[in-house]
């Protein structure tokens, strides 16, 4: 068909290069087939198993996408053992390694890696691309035998700012904001949250907790340790009380401020964190509170000690023994009282089996008060339930491994420490005043928890434990991820 103007000439020129722009994308398209797909972490082996071997490759270029916020020079410094890789195997195995790290970031929704064979068209890529210096003498190596290769890294960010909105079975709700940002490497982590939460604590207490407030939180993780240090500001206010309140309850109503340095080490050898079946855990936490410039008296200034221990032994097939400690400490320096705010609570599933909630410690008027020492134990015999108990189907060897049945006792005692009093008399009343109760039962574990219907009875209350009913039995249940 002949042009009748200049300006139709140019619109059929226009659609035929687009034409043969199409195809010639469709041809290429197909002929390039890269030699090792991009694999991610839940492949143990690449699909082309021939691939690995001990072939000389050259990288000629890198390849990055999807890092819409986090720069290529950060990322380059996980790719350097997969870059100086000179065989198939061994750039294989770093980029393993790579991907494995920078998973351990938890930046990246998704992490993928792999070989390209390189083309000189590759640098018109709308990738992220960077060409690695080779020396000199990787040039005059070059030779028939080196296969030339790009290196191609595709992610997928997670969301940099997290918010978190959640409501307790215990009525606590939360709302929450996180932004975190490893520093240096995968394993040193600093971030700053947001919080604000209700704690309702009618049930024991006759009172609700308003908090809000800020936390700086540094966290370095080695093999099986953990240390974080983290600055914490707390608006507290001790608020809604009922009509029945006690009296020393309603002295503690009303605003009050926390900033405190946290330093926390733990040490976790177990091999299972809900279902645990050998391995120890051993956790130090200790709190310096004071650095509030509004001087009123309910404002935290103390010193607070914690520590908490367990020990897991595998006696046979399907037996094993769980042995559990925990006690703290909190000393005001101020010469006041503590705030209620700052003190332990001890008693229910999580603390102490077979005592009611906060059911440890002094009362008034029926109310908890909480205490400024405290110090509780447990031990556990496990065993999973014979296969006859549970479902004849399919399933019944995946439900067998996740209920288990327990015997168990526990030990626990809590008092005041107020101004002045030495830790020699605050151990004497512990000693004196124990608690304790045992109990059997069932538990259900699963990834985000462990849920127990446990029978039990205590057998000595001391103290100021009113609500306690001595010898006689009762169901608890309780839901966690570590209950003592």
């Amino acid at each position: 068909m002949k042009p009748e103007s200049f300006d139709e000439y140019a619109k059929m020129r226009s659609q035929f290069e687009e034409t043969a722009a199409y195809w010639k994308h469709r041809r290429d398209s197909q002929d390039y087939q890269p030699a090792i797909k991009p694999f991610d972490l839940d492949n143990t082996q690449p699909k082309n198993q021939q691939i690995l071997g001990n072939d000389p490759i050259v990288l000629k270029e890198i390849h990055i996408q999807g890092n819409s916020t986090t720069l290529s020079a950060f990322l380059h410094t996980f790719l350097q053992p997969a870059i100086k890789a000179a065989t198939m195997q061994a750039s294989y195995t770093a980029s393993k390694e790579a991907v494995v790290r920078l998973q351990r970031l938890d930046i990246f929704e998704s992490v993928k890696m792999g070989l390209l064979p390189h083309r000189e068209s590759s640098s018109s890529s709308s990738s992220c691309s960077s060409s690695p210096s080779p020396s000199e003498d990787d040039n005059n190596n070059n030779n028939s035998n080196n296969v030339d290769v790009d290196l191609s890294l595709v992610v997928k960010e997670n969301k940099r700012l997290v918010f978190a909105t959640e409501t307790a079975v215990d009525q606590h709700g939360v709302h929450l904001a996180v932004f975190s940002k490893p520093v240096w490497s995968p394993d040193r982590i600093l971030s700053f949250e947001i919080f604000r939460q209700t704690l309702n604590n009618m049930d024991w207490s006759s009172y609700e907790e308003d908090q809000q407030g800020t936390t700086i939180r540094y966290q370095a993780r080695y093999v099986h340790t953990i240390h974080e240090v983290s600055y914490e500001t707390t608006e507290r206010d001790v608020c809604r009380l009922s009509k029945n309140a006690s009296h020393l309850i309603r002295a503690q109503r009303g605003p009050s401020s926390k900033k405190a340095l946290v330093h926390r080490w733990t040490l976790d050898t177990r091999d299972h964190v809900i279902a645990p079946t050998r391995g120890h855990l051993f956790r130090l936490c200790q709190e310096l509170a004071g650095f509030s410039k509004r001087g009123s008296p309910r404002d935290a200034v103390f010193i607070k000690h914690e520590v908490e221990s367990w020990s897991i032994a595998q006696l046979g097939a399907g037996i094993y023994l769980t042995n559990s400690f925990q006690a703290g400490y909190l000393k005001t320096l101020n010469g006041n009282p503590s705030n209620i705010c700052d003190r332990y609570f001890l008693g229910s599933p999580i603390s102490m089996r077979g005592i009611g909630p906060n059911d440890i410690g002094s009362h008034d008027q029926g109310d908890a008060l909480g205490g400024d020492a405290y110090i509780a134990a447990g031990v556990n015999l496990w065993t999973q339930l014979p296969t006859q108990v549970l479902s004849s189907s399919s399933s019944s060897s995946s439900s067998n491994s996740n209920v288990k049945a327990n015997v168990f006792g526990s030990v626990g005692a809590m008092t005041r420490v107020f101004p002045g009093q030495s830790m020699a008399s605050t151990i004497q009343e512990l000693r004196l005043t124990p608690t304790v109760a045992v109990g059997a039962g069932v538990a259900y574990f699963q990834p985000w928890g462990r849920l127990e219907c446990n029978y039990t009875m205590p057998l000595v209350v001391g103290g100021a434990a009113t609500r306690v009913d001595l010898g006689r039995g009762k169901w608890q249940f309780g839901f966690g991820i570590d209950l003592l």
